[in-house]
């Protein structure tokens, strides 16, 4: 098996290739910097059979999910890394069981969860809402997730309530589609020394129905697996995502939904019960969480 580096410095115009610290690993994905001549790059290698969190991608699948960061350059998103091409102009390279590429290294921290953080994430995050044009769909379907749920769900003890909850996400399929990232939260972003905020791991990002932006932290990052719900960050967020956007009774369900969705998706990640119990709680205190979307409009 070929080196990281020694991969990079064959096709990319990079020289003398030294590896830097390991942002992240884990069985199928190594993220690192490393230095060069040219100065400090982030590196993403995975497996291939799961580059980019894709399941079995093909060279084509792979190349049409980093075009993402070639849309952002060209319209000066200004809030994500931008992607190095290979001396041949190509956006990864692939050997016999690694798929490479590299990123641009936005120095700088993980930014503080502090509704200040989460407000302009949340204004980052309606930016990207703007564009419905993004020719790429979003990594993760809403209709590849509600039948890999109820697959999953004869794993549980909690099965017949889990699917009662999975029937319900089927309306998400039906609403309007724009860019969406995904997975937007204080571990996915970088503070710069300007206090820029940019948003990293861009793999999934593409075009599907809109609740599943906003859908996304409000289980699964506002309320903590203890059940203590962070209304300030989640105010502050929802505040700068909605400003200018009318929110009704039916827009704020389709994000509950869409939290629902999240958070059925991420019980497999960690301790289940517990993930259970948190969706069981955001369920009977769901005015709560609602109310900071702020007032339903008519």
């Amino acid at each position: 098996m070929q080196s990281i580096a020694t991969i990079v410095e064959g096709h990319w115009n990079l020289g003398h290739v030294v590896p830097g610290a390991v942002l992240q690993h884990s069985p199928t994905r190594t993220v690192m910097v490393i230095e060069s001549d040219q100065g400090a790059f982030v590196v993403k290698a995975y497996e291939n059979a799961w580059a980019l969190g894709l399941v079995h991608p093909t060279p084509s699948e792979i190349d049409r999910h980093l075009h993402i960061f070639d849309f952002l350059a060209e319209t000066h998103f200004g809030h994500a890394p931008s992607l190095l091409p290979t001396t041949t102009g190509r956006r990864f390279v692939q050997t016999d069981d690694t798929t490479v590429c590299v990123l641009a290294l936005i120095e700088g921290a993980t930014p503080p969860s502090i509704p200040e953080t989460w407000a302009e994430l949340g204004r980052i995050a309606a930016r990207i809402g703007e564009h419905d044009d993004y020719p790429r769909p979003y990594g993760i379907s809403v209709a590849g997730t509600i039948t890999e749920l109820t697959r999953n769900a004869e794993r549980y003890p909690f099965r017949t309530e889990m699917i009662h909850l999975v029937f319900t996400l089927g309306i998400l399929m039906d609403q309007p589609p724009c860019l969406i990232h995904g997975e937007i939260n204080t571990r996915n972003a970088i503070m710069g020394a300007d206090g820029r905020l940019s948003i990293l791991d861009w793999d999934q990002a593409g075009t599907g129905p809109w609740p599943l932006e906003p859908g996304y932290p409000l289980i699964t990052t506002f309320l903590s697996e203890d059940l203590v719900f962070d209304s300030g960050a989640a105010s502050a967020f929802y505040r700068l995502w909605g400003a200018g956007r009318e929110m009704t009774a039916e827009h704020r369900e389709l994000v509950f939904t869409a939290a629902v969705l999240h958070a059925l998706r991420y019980l497999e990640f960690g301790d289940s019960m517990r993930r259970w119990t948190r969706i069981q709680h955001a369920l009977a205190h769901k005015d709560a969480l609602l109310a900071a979307l702020g007032p339903a409009g008519t």
